[in-house]
């Protein structure tokens, strides 16, 4: 989870507070070897920052994580989400973005740093 990933490597995002593993080991993805494959979204994070972060990283791979150099819009993971919701209705009177909004914001950081590629999700 991108949780395990900042308690093990918190120099990823140093500005994120400290994450709730729930009782999972942290990663260090620098150092352990293991690729990550899959970027597995099924819900809307609580800390959007560290999370696009990791995200972000992951989408460009490489070691140290976010190093790679993919092609224009190449990802070097596949995305999967499980809700398309950009808002949904929680107990407050307004509703609150979803995933779907979350996926936005991922979608436009991905071009920017891409080179204009469409995120594949």
């Amino acid at each position: 989870t991108p949780a395990q990933v900042l308690a093990g490597s918190p120099e990823l995002c140093p500005q994120a507070s400290q994450p709730n593993l729930a009782g999972l080991p942290p990663v260090r993805v620098n150092e352990d070897g293991i690729p990550i494959e899959a970027v597995l979204i099924f819900y809307e994070p609580v800390d959007w920052s560290a999370e696009l972060q990791v995200i972000v990283d992951a989408l460009k791979g490489g070691c140290p994580l976010g190093s790679g150099t993919c092609g224009v819009g190449e990802q070097a993971v596949t995305v999967y989400a499980s809700n398309p919701d950009f808002l949904w209705q929680a107990a407050y009177a307004v509703p609150r973005f979803g995933q779907g909004a979350f996926l936005e914001c991922l979608s436009a950081l991905w071009r920017r740093v891409s080179g204009g590629g469409a995120l594949q999700v």
